[in-house]
């Protein structure tokens, strides 16, 4: 995944620049720093996770498949079937990373009915949750949330206002605008 651009902003280019260094100076941990030298850090936004769509009628055909094909090797347990990510990543053709990325972003989520310490997956449960992506995708895609990360940091200025580009300096003046 690349790297996210960030904009880095000087405290005293901001019009409300006296107000966040009062509040800051309030703070006992800020007595030794310079609040003349604070800079924001705005980091561009990441990307929502998502599987792409027309991979996820494949990834479900294959699950499908691979699932009747496989289901006699798969253990048991209150007849349940214990399937794992080792499981998810060989019948839909893809890798473990890539599984273990879309359960970390909450794309694929464990059984219900899994045990302690212990995460397994319901095919049916998984299918599900593919086609609610399939569909969040085709209605959603447009209304993505723009929020940002913006960090305060106290320090020597390291950034050049002589070498800005074009779009950093309307993207600072619109900042500006909106405080």
């Amino acid at each position: 995944m690349p790297r996210r651009k960030q904009l880095t902003f000087h405290i005293q280019d901001l019009r409300c620049a006296g107000h966040i260094i009062e509040e800051l100076s309030k703070l006992p941990q800020l007595a030794n720093f310079d609040m003349n030298s604070i800079e924001l850090i705005i980091k561009e936004n990441r990307p929502a996770p998502k599987i792409i769509k027309k991979d996820i009628d494949i990834l479900i055909d294959r699950l499908q498949r691979g699932f009747s094909a496989n289901k006699h090797t798969v253990t048991q347990l209150n007849r349940c079937y214990l399937i794992t990510n080792v499981h998810l990543a060989k019948w839909m053709k893809t890798t473990q990373a890539s599984v273990n990325k879309w359960i970390k972003d909450g794309l694929i989520k464990s059984s219900k009915k899994s045990f302690t310490n212990l995460e397994f997956f319901d095919i049916d449960e998984v299918i599900d949750q593919l086609r609610k992506q399939k569909r969040k995708h085709s209605v959603n895609h447009v209304f993505s949330s723009p929020t940002s990360i913006i960090n305060f940091t106290s320090k020597k200025p390291s950034y050049d206002d002589t070498r800005r580009s074009g779009r950093d300096n309307e993207l600072l003046q619109r900042a500006q605008n909106d405080l």
